[in-house]
């Protein structure tokens, strides 16, 4: 059975979410979950990133970063950070 269901993005709407300060503490809260889980040295960071290909707007995002020799040479080592990321999940924060 063909479905003609279509779904049509109200792009400045969605513009605002991709910037919003509610994304962005989501987006900070799962970094810090991560650099949690990685251990001492890992630190969660927010950052906006540029626009992409035809999106017009700049999005709110967290990264995470070995901040310390030792967390460097432990992700470099035993994949701490990785682990980390696998371990989490939306809900888990």
């Amino acid at each position: 059975m063909a479905n003609n269901s279509r779904i049509e993005w109200v792009d400045a709407g969605f513009g605002e979410i991709l910037q919003s300060p509610a994304l962005q503490q989501v987006c900070v809260s799962a970094a810090k979950s991560i650099a949690s889980r990685a251990g001492e040295g890992f630190e969660a960071h927010p950052w906006t990133s540029h626009a992409i290909g035809k999106s017009k707007y700049n999005r709110v995002a967290a990264l995470v970063s070995a901040e310390t020799i030792r967390a460097k040479r432990g992700e470099a080592k035993d994949k701490r950070l990785q682990k980390a990321v696998a371990q989490c999940s939306i809900g888990s924060n």
